[in-house]
């Protein structure tokens, strides 16, 4: 079969196929000096010039349409080696101040332990060897936090949730905190009533903790830290309510970033992680005024749909 094709005079992109009795028609999908592609279309008769008018509008907005996409892309592209080098950047700082600190006091007393054996006090070597166990756990505990920031930024934190109620993961923490600061600071306040809740046991135990480390840790010793849960519309809230320093208004999203530096010198992974996990169970953790002074942490999570279980099934 041959093929005998002819431009359309006044339409310098049209070419008609007589063998076939159809017009094509090429347009460049263009935008500015930068060529995106052909558009190919196929008519039945020639198109008339209002047909090509219409249709060179079109494939000129859907160019400069494709055109915004690429250039979303390229800036969302840019954005995230930004904000990788600042991650990158904010590690370093962790590991020169979070990491060299611990291990300068761990170096220190091995040395004093190895060179003034013989002049040591049976209570220095215990303070040293102390110092040593509670630094070798704030390492680890740092690794840790570091393992957890690096899954949840590769979307691989793995949830294995079950039914509990707050009142669960709450009276862990409070034991753990109880033993790590050898005071009764916490106090719990569940109604019984409370629904159940599904969430991992153990990612809302370690979200719940990093929460409230950071708040014992800047709450004045003799003020109370209240483990308290309510429910509210469609989610359940866990607050963490202090009465310690009150946190100002610009600081109160950037305290949840990645490495966020404390005014102590301390890089922050812990409420980020917390923030992290929080939103993984589809749920929101934001900090809030105390009245009275202070800031409230809540930890919001959202009701079931679905009907739940039995309280005595849950086992």
């Amino acid at each position: 079969m041959s093929w005998r094709l002819k431009k359309v005079a006044f339409l310098p992109e049209v070419v008609e196929d007589v063998a076939i009795r159809s017009t094509a028609v090429y347009l460049l999908l263009q935008a500015g000096q930068v060529i995106l592609g052909t558009v190919y279309v196929r008519f039945e008769r020639p198109p008339t010039e209002s047909n090509m008018r219409l249709l060179r509008a079109s494939v000129g907005q859907a160019a400069t349409a494709l055109q915004r996409i690429r250039l979303a892309e390229r800036v969302q592209k840019s954005q995230a080696v930004e904000e990788a080098d600042k991650l990158k950047t904010a590690l370093l700082h962790a590991v020169s101040h979070d990491l060299r600190t611990p291990l300068t006091i761990i170096k220190t007393s091995v040395s004093n332990l190895s060179t003034l054996a013989d002049y040591l006090t049976e209570s220095q070597r215990q303070e040293m060897l102390t110092a040593i166990e509670q630094q070798t756990d704030h390492l680890n505990e740092l690794v840790g936090d570091l393992l957890d920031m690096s899954r949840l930024q590769a979307g691989q934190m793995v949830i294995q949730a079950d039914w509990y109620a707050l009142a669960d993961v709450a009276g862990d923490v409070a034991a753990r905190m109880w033993e790590r600061i050898k005071q009764e600071r916490l106090q719990l306040d569940f109604d019984d009533a409370l629904p159940l809740v599904h969430y991992d046991l153990g990612l809302m135990r370690q979200a719940l903790f990093n929460v409230v480390d950071n708040v014992v840790r800047y709450e004045p010793a003799d003020k109370l830290v209240i483990l308290q849960g309510e429910v509210h519309e469609a989610e359940i809230w866990l607050k963490v309510i202090n009465h310690g320093p009150n946190i100002p208004t610009a600081e109160k999203e950037r305290i949840m970033e990645p490495f966020y530096h404390h005014a102590d010198g301390h890089v922050g992974l812990g409420l980020a992680i917390s923030k992290g996990v929080v939103e993984v169970h589809g749920g929101r953790l934001w900090v809030e005024n105390t009245p009275g002074g202070g800031a409230t942490f809540i930890l919001a999570l959202p009701l079931p749909k679905e009907k739940l279980p039995d309280v005595d099934s849950r086992g």
